[in-house]
């Protein structure tokens, strides 16, 4: 039976952010609020909307761009500093070197004994949404998809990845390399000192919101599931933990237990038991995590076995044809058999008949579909079929119905439902998807169909994910004239930072947005004001130049500013 996490403690809060430190739960918003169970310890009276601990003393980002570090012994505020000029986002602390990043695009460096900013790291278009540090190296992730490797002395770009197809929403160094996870719902493994990709995970349901190293494994938090992977290894899943949480803000592993803190949509700690010796059992485990799908198939008692030894007697050729038949039910014996020839078939039935007596054990695959007919050739052969529970098609197990088929001449039949059930699992993740960008959209489309125009374009500044956004910029263009002027610069920044989307069909969109706002409010005065942007961004369009895609529409663009 899978586990699943379960919610432990609400603190009856709705803050911006919250994180877990070494005694304390931490969470921001109006206010700085410390927890020990649900009790508030300590309170500091400063809004943030991110938060960092690191060896017992507290940092705070505002949206001012304002930096506030605390002393949790003494509960006193020992540090200000004033840099940035957007909402900070994200932390990294080593000795006393403050890392920090904000909603600009701007990475800052701070030496926080003189407290003076030391440098600054330029190379993201969009948001920073988190960033590592191991010894001299940072990593950066952003909205723009891309991961990025800089050298902290030097103060450079090592290497930039854009791998990810979606932004990245978390990363985590371990002693030597790097995890990543993103809004594409896949974890990417890196290898800092080759500087490349060793692995990518499949596409989870959700996209990953918390990453979390513990005794060499791999915590990865997604909306709907907890999982825990040996990715150093062999890359494979070790645990799936059904979660029923949203906005995941930290995880952390102890004790054989697993917690994490999410806003749903008050502030609350989720738990699970783990038993990491089992975990480790299972990675010592030859063969890997392909024997833990084999063996937990193989559930037929002694006694079943000995029950369906009758089955045996039956002459081969009948027994082929009745699993012809049946297009459901699955029969197969881990004795290595291909086919057999009416010469040899008494001395083998005599053999499986030792086996048996030997209680070498048979497995009996669950039947796809039971129709009546199944259902009688079932009894026919004193097949007892196990609970709908246990079909093949709802496990979470991945592995192909024909390897299991003996008769060569029935494996072509059962590889087609091997590719039903592949498209079946297409099928639902696509709908699932739809689901997901159905409920962000259809608010936003009700208030333009509605002519609320200007809530309409507050709604779409702020969503996230650029292929959203892409989809309302559509919308608006068919009726790009009924943009209120008030709203003109907002909805433009929007369109103006989807020019650096990684996608060239969201780059083309853009331009074209652009275009057509320039044509239909020439007359307004928030244009002339756009103008004067996009003329000192020229050296952006440039660059986009090199894509011939682009080149018309640029061309186009820049005969209007």
């Amino acid at each position: 039976m899978r586990k699943k996490n379960v919610k432990i403690l609400d603190y009856h809060i709705k803050p911006q952010c919250a994180i877990f430190s070494d005694q304390f739960t931490i969470a921001g918003g109006d206010k700085i609020q410390l927890f020990e169970n649900d009790t508030i310890l300590f309170e500091f009276n400063q809004p943030v909307n991110t938060l960092f601990e690191s060896n017992k003393e507290l940092i705070g980002g505002t949206e001012g761009g304002n930096i506030f570090m605390w002393d949790l012994e003494t509960q006193k505020q020992i540090l200000s500093l004033k840099g940035h000029n957007a909402p900070i986002t994200c932390f990294c602390i080593q000795n006393s070197v403050l890392i920090s990043g904000s909603k600009n695009s701007i990475i800052k460096i701070w030496d926080l004994k003189s407290k003076q900013p030391i440098g600054q790291l330029k190379g993201h278009h969009l948001q920073i949404n988190c960033l590592a540090q191991l010894n001299n190296i940072i990593a950066s992730g952003a909205k723009d998809g891309f991961l990025r490797i800089w050298d902290l002395k030097q103060q450079k770009i090592l290497q930039s990845f854009n791998n990810h197809d979606a932004p990245i929403t978390c990363i985590k160094f371990d002693q030597k390399n790097l995890a990543s996870g993103g809004e594409d719902r896949t974890i990417k493994y890196w290898d800092i000192e080759k500087l490349q990709l060793i692995h990518s995970t499949r596409p989870d349901i959700g996209s990953i919101q918390q990453l979390y190293f513990h005794q060499d494994l791999l915590y990865s938090a997604a909306s709907d599931s907890l999982k825990v992977w040996n990715i150093k290894k062999d890359k494979e899943v070790r645990e799936v933990i059904e979660s029923n949480w949203r906005n995941i803000q930290d995880i952390k592993a102890f004790d054989n237990k697993i917690q994490g803190l999410a806003i749903c949509p008050t502030l609350q700690l989720f738990e699970v038991d783990v038993s990491y010796q089992n975990l480790y059992q299972r990675q010592q485990t030859t063969g890997g995590i392909q024997n833990q799908r084999t063996q937990s198939r193989q559930r037929v008692s002694s006694d079943h076995i000995q029950q369906n030894a009758s089955n045996l007697q039956q002459p081969q050729s009948k027994r082929a044809q009745q699993l012809s038949d049946q297009k459901g039910v699955v029969i197969s014996r881990t004795s290595s058999t291909s086919s057999i020839n009416s010469e040899t078939h008494q001395s083998r039935r005599n053999d499986s008949q030792k086996d048996l007596k030997s209680g070498m054990k048979q497995s009996i695959m669950v039947p796809v579909f039971q129709t009546k007919k199944t259902r009688e050739m079932g009894n026919a052969e004193n097949i007892k079929f196990n609970d709908a529970k246990d079909d093949i098609f709802t496990s979470t197990n991945v592995f192909q119905i024909s390897q299991f088929i003996v008769d060569n001449e029935c494996k072509e039949n059962f590889k087609q439902i091997d590719i039903i059930n592949e498209i079946c699992k297409d099928h639902f993740k696509f709908m699932d998807i739809m689901k997901q960008r159905m409920n962000k959209l259809l608010p936003i489309f009700q208030l333009w169909g509605s002519k609320k125009y200007s809530s309409a374009i507050q709604q779409i500044d702020k969503l996230d994910q650029s292929s959203l956004i892409n989809d309302c910029l559509l919308m608006i263009m068919k009726q790009i004239q009924n943009i209120p002027q008030e709203s003109l610069l907002l909805i433009f920044d929007k369109s103006f930072k989807m020019i650096f989307d990684k996608h060239t069909y969201i780059q083309l969109n853009s331009l074209k947005f652009i275009q057509s706002l320039l044509l239909n409010h020439k007359d307004i005065k928030g244009i002339e004001e756009i103008r004067q942007i996009l003329k000192q961004k020229k050296d952006v369009f440039e660059n986009l130049s090199s894509k011939h895609q682009l080149q018309e529409q640029i061309q186009q663009l820049k005969t209007l500013i």
